[in-house]
C-alpha cells in the first residue's frame, strides 16, 4: 500500500492552490453543515414541494430552489442531504429516490479532492486532517455513516432504488438495466447499447465540459477535475497504513447491524 502523506491542498487541479480565491467557511443549518449559499435558502428547501413524478438522485454531497419549482415536469433533481433533513414532500409523494452508494475509502478521497479545486467548499487542509474531520462527520452534509444508514433504512420502499458505484464499474450495462427496469423504461438492446456508451467513465469526462462551457466560471473547477478518476481502490493512493487499519476499525462498527458490505477494489 503507497502513501502520499500530508500533500497540501492545492496540489491538484488549476485553481487549488491556497490563496488564489476566498473559501467559504460552513455553516450550521438545524445541526447540519452547510454552505453559506444552501444556509440563504434553507427554509425555501425544507419547505420545497416534490411533486409525485419527480425523480431524485440522493448522493453523499446544492439546488436553486426557485429554478427547480419552474422546471416542467417530470424532473430529476440532485440531492444530497441525510434523509434526516430532506424536504417531506419527497417521501409523502413516495417520489422516486435513486440513492448512489460508494466505498467510504473512495469517497473520503474524492471530496478531499473535490474541496481542493472548488471555490464553493471550504479549505480542506491536509489530507490527514480533512480524512480525520470525515471520519467524524465534521464535513459538509454531515457524516457519511448517518447518510447511507439512514437512506438504507427505506430499501424496502418500492420507490426507492440503490445503485452501488463499484457495480456500475463492474457491470453498467446489468446496472443500467435494472435502472431503467425500476423507471419503467422499456429500452431496446440498440438504446440501451448507446446509453452505456454515453453513460462511461471516459465519455463523460470528455464531453460534460463541452455541454457545460462556462462552470468553471462560477465553481471553480472543470468537469475533467470534477470527473476526476473514477476508480474502484484510488484510496490506497492516499491511505497511509495507519490510517486504513483506523478506517478498517470504523467502518463494521458503523455499519453494523446494517447489512451493508461495500467493495474496495476490483
Amino acid at each position: 500500500m503507497s502513501s502520499q502523506g500530508d500533500h497540501k491542498p492545492g496540489s491538484v487541479g488549476k485553481g487549488a492552490a491556497v490563496g488564489e480565491h476566498e473559501k467559504p467557511e460552513p455553516v450550521m443549518a438545524d445541526g447540519l453543515l452547510v454552505m453559506p449559499g444552501t444556509l440563504r435558502q434553507w427554509e425555501e428547501i425544507k419547505s420545497f414541494q416534490a411533486r409525485p413524478d419527480d425523480t431524485f438522485i440522493a448522493t453523499y454531497p446544492k439546488s436553486a430552489v426557485e429554478k427547480i419549482n419552474n422546471l416542467p415536469s417530470p424532473r430529476v433533481i440532485y440531492i444530497h442531504a441525510p434523509i434526516s433533513h430532506i424536504p417531506k414532500s419527497i417521501l409523502e409523494n413516495k417520489c422516486k429516490v435513486i440513492c448512489v452508494l460508494r466505498n467510504p475509502k473512495d469517497v473520503a478521497v474524492s471530496y478531499y479532492h473535490f474541496h481542493t479545486f472548488s471555490n464553493m467548499l471550504p479549505n480542506p487542509g491536509t489530507w490527514s486532517e480533512f480524512l480525520q474531520n470525515f471520519m467524524i462527520g465534521k464535513v459538509t452534509y454531515g457524516s457519511w455513516f448517518d447518510h447511507v444508514k439512514g437512506w438504507w433504512s427505506l430499501r424496502k420502499q418500492p420507490n426507492i432504488f440503490f445503485l452501488f458505484y463499484e457495480a456500475m464499474k463492474k457491470d453498467l450495462g446489468y446496472e443500467a438495466g435494472r435502472l431503467a427496469s425500476f423507471l419503467g423504461r422499456d429500452l431496446s438492446p440498440e438504446a440501451m447499447k448507446n446509453l452505456v456508451e454515453q453513460l462511461s467513465f471516459n465519455s463523460m469526462k470528455t464531453n460534460m465540459d463541452g455541454k457545460f462551457p462556462n462552470i468553471g466560471s462560477v465553481t471553480g473547477f472543470t468537469f475533467k477535475q470534477f470527473i476526476r478518476k473514477g476508480q474502484v481502490g484510488d484510496w490506497k493512493n492516499h491511505f497511509t497504513v495507519a490510517q486504513n487499519e483506523v478506517m478498517d476499525q470504523l467502518i463494521p462498527d458503523q455499519l453494523k447491524g446494517t447489512s451493508l458490505d461495500f467493495c474496495y477494489e476490483l
